[in-house]
């Protein structure tokens, strides 16, 4: 069985958000070249969508998935497109973790993940990884945390 069977198709909406722009070349380089996208290209990130429209898309389509919508639309108001590249998870976990520190200015959260940014960097390093390797990652996402904490929107958008 194909292991992507359980979604729609390809113009799907994840309602999922992800990271966008120059972060994601510079964290992620290009996507993979082998890689060949289906359907309608569609943005790393999408602007906010209501969930109405994903409501009017599948109109038509069967009631379980129309009251899964529905049930969607009772803890968000809002959906964003992904672009299905494979990375499209993680960018869509770190978006909406800015996204999320953007709105919050949760101090002790940026403390808390300073924290385990500073463990991780030091087992890496424990694990023979050379710090070149890694410290450019590191630092292009506490620089996006710390604009995001400054209120600083369009450093995720």
């Amino acid at each position: 069985p194909d292991p992507n069977s359980h979604r729609l198709s390809p113009e799907t909406v994840s309602v999922e958000l992800s990271m966008g722009g120059d972060y994601y070349h510079a964290c992620c380089g290009d996507p993979d070249p082998d890689h060949k996208p289906e359907g309608p290209q569609v943005p790393y990130i999408g602007n906010k969508e209501p969930l109405s429209a994903l409501a009017a898309e599948f109109q038509s389509g069967s009631p379980i998935l129309q009251e899964k919508i529905k049930l969607l639309g009772e803890q968000y108001d809002a959906l964003r497109r992904t672009r299905g590249d494979g990375n499209c998870f993680y960018r869509s976990f770190m978006f909406s973790y800015l996204e999320h520190i953007l709105e919050t200015q949760d101090r002790a959260e940026v403390e808390r993940i300073l924290k385990n940014i500073e463990q991780c960097k030091m087992t890496l390093s424990g694990l023979g990884y050379i710090e070149f390797t890694f410290e450019d990652f590191f630092s292009m996402f506490i620089e996006e945390l710390q604009n995001v904490l400054q209120g600083h929107e369009t450093s995720i958008g």
